[in-house]
């Protein structure tokens, strides 16, 4: 499970008491390829999003899904963004909120 399977929810995380529900793409690669690495992230972030848009979340039993979830696709990277790639993000974020969901980037290396 990673950015490069984007037929797959890589990590769907809750919290006990909250409406949040993050799908989480686990991204490993670097921005070298920038438009290889933007291309996966896309497809990714939208299969998720076509995931939630199906009603695919009422058929997930772990986690407990909350009812009226405010979902978030989190992507949590390993490798900082280049401008260039910061640039490609605020258009999948800008494109992903219009659909009704949240979107965020961590940074974890």
């Amino acid at each position: 499970m990673s950015i490069t399977d984007p037929g797959t929810i890589d990590i769907i995380a809750t919290r006990p008491g909250s409406r949040v529900v993050k799908l989480v793409v686990t991204d490993h690669l670097d921005w070298r390829d920038l438009d290889g690495h933007a291309t996966l992230l896309r497809q990714k972030a939208f299969a998720y999003a076509d995931f939630v848009e199906s009603g695919g979340l009422g058929g997930v039993r772990t986690p407990a899904i909350p009812d009226e979830p405010e979902v978030v696709i989190s992507v949590v990277a390993m490798h900082p963004p280049s401008r260039e790639a910061d640039a490609f993000l605020a258009e999948v974020a800008a494109e992903v909120r219009a659909r009704g969901l949240g979107f965020e980037v961590q940074i974890r290396s």
